[in-house]
């Protein structure tokens, strides 16, 4: 007896299993699994990036970077490299955009600063010409069919004499909600913007208009909540140990202005090289140097993960790997999340400073 108890038993159990196991499709699937990052997630360098979320084609995300040097000689000069990733951390270098600089701005200049866009069924390149010091820098517009280049120069959009904008560089374009696109430029001479036609190339000079004062670059709108965001860089970028580079906020109802920062200043009035500096103006930084990681700035887009989680790219320096070999600031592409707190405003990273240690990886499904 005791022993057709025991079998009863066995086969209970069992039926319950395969009764588990047959309903188990209706049951939620196992939470994915966290994975983990360190910055940077990308070197030697990558400056000024820019990210192109192109995964409903190809199911990757790109990102472009500044002309640099990565090794002694010519043959290591990297006219806009490309990488690409399906997760934001780990990268795979696909080549330059460029085989050589263009015909139509003279001088030795370099390619600083693209930003990509996808529209009417082809890659656009927006990029600088310009060099430290130049009198003339100049904004150009590339295309091709892939995201991964090569890309055809189509000519100039606008320059600094032409614009009467000094220092006309970081270009980012920008498309409204109601369909309208622009173009905003500028480096410690002003942000500006301007309507650019559907030809991606047309700009109307005359309708310019200012956003913010001498103490930015780098601009990046972003729109959220009912507001545009403006994140513009302050500070030196490029001066290695000495580098001061930050990110900085504010915020409009409207696309061109008045943009006010936490404390209710309008930015167009920020003149000062280093605004937000150890926080002299208090609580206007989104990303300041931190320990280890120094000269957080240029940031990239903002992304957004399968868990409704903000991301942003930006460069940064490692100390102590200050240079390049040729001498050149070493700034390679770190990685941060991007949190709002209650009143609308965000920060980047461990709570306005660069993430130094281990910490939790986007996740892409």
């Amino acid at each position: 007896m005791i022993i057709n108890e025991l079998l009863m038993i066995v086969m209970l159990l069992f039926f319950g299993a395969c009764s588990k196991n047959k309903n188990s499709g209706n049951s939620k699937p196992p939470a994915p699994i966290v994975k983990k990052y360190t910055n940077p997630v990308f070197t030697p360098v990558f400056a000024d990036p820019a990210l192109l979320d192109n995964r409903s084609v190809d199911g990757y995300f790109y990102a472009y970077a500044t002309q640099d040097n990565w090794g002694t000689n010519a043959s290591s000069i990297k006219r806009v490299p490309i990488i690409r990733s399906k997760d934001l951390v780990n990268w795979e270098y696909m080549g330059t955009a460029f085989d050589s600089p263009p015909n139509w701005h003279i001088g030795k200049n370099l390619y600083w600063a693209p930003d990509v866009k996808y529209r009417n069924g082809k890659y656009y390149m927006y990029f600088a010409l310009s060099k430290f010091g130049a009198s003339n820098s100049a904004i150009g517009v590339a295309v091709s069919n892939t995201p991964d280049g090569q890309f055809k120069d189509l000519g100039k959009v606008l320059d600094s004499k032409g614009s009467g904008v000094a220092n006309s560089i970081d270009p980012f374009f920008f498309t409204d909600t109601d369909g309208r696109s622009y173009l905003f430029w500028g480096s410690f001479h002003g942000i500006y913007g301007v309507p650019i036609e559907n030809d991606g190339i047309t700009v109307n000079l005359n309708e310019k208009f200012k956003i913010a004062g001498n103490a930015f670059e780098a601009s990046y709108v972003f729109i959220r909540g009912g507001y545009y965001y403006f994140f513009g860089s302050v500070g030196s970028c490029c001066s290695g140990a000495n580098s001061s580079y930050h990110i900085t906020v504010a915020r409009s109802k409207s696309l061109k202005g008045p943009y006010l920062d936490i404390n209710g200043n309008d930015i167009i009035f920020a003149m000062g090289w280093n605004y937000g500096k150890n926080d002299d103006v208090k609580n206007v930084n989104v990303l300041s140097a931190g320990r280890t990681i120094i000269a957080p700035g240029h940031n990239s887009e903002i992304v957004q993960d399968d868990n409704g989680q903000d991301w942003i790219l930006y460069h940064a320096i490692k100390r102590p790997d200050y240079y390049l070999p040729n001498g050149a600031t070493r700034r390679p592409l770190n990685l941060d999340k991007v949190t709002w707190d209650a009143n609308g405003w965000p920060k980047i990273g461990a709570n306005g400073f660069p993430s130094e240690y281990e910490t939790d990886a986007p996740i892409f499904k």
